[in-house]
């Protein structure tokens, strides 16, 4: 539920582009129990099968988790290396 939570968060973050702290609590609380009814919905057309049940409470947070990870990791590089050209392009007008 955590990482449905979290994705829920960044992924809109990223598509509306605002921060995460101005989005709201809410679409967090959403987000874990969406995660939660797929799952049982995925669950539930297998016949709650134990082996089954252990696969997918496993893999999508596994791919939850890489997602938010991927973009967080790209958000980032672009951000620096926006700074680093802000940082050369100030220099090359040798106002540092």
């Amino acid at each position: 539920m955590s990482a449905g939570a979290t994705f829920a968060l960044v992924g809109t973050a990223v598509l509306v582009g605002g921060p995460i702290h101005e989005i709201g609590a809410g679409l967090a609380v959403a987000g874990g129990p969406g995660v939660l009814g797929v799952l049982l919905r995925l669950g539930r057309r297998q016949a709650f099968a134990l082996s089954f049940i252990a696969l997918i409470g496993i893999a999508p947070g596994a791919l939850l988790d890489a997602l938010v990870k991927f973009v967080l990791a790209a958000v980032s590089f672009a951000s620096v290396r926006g700074g680093s050209y802000l940082i050369l392009l100030l220099a090359r007008r040798r106002v540092l």
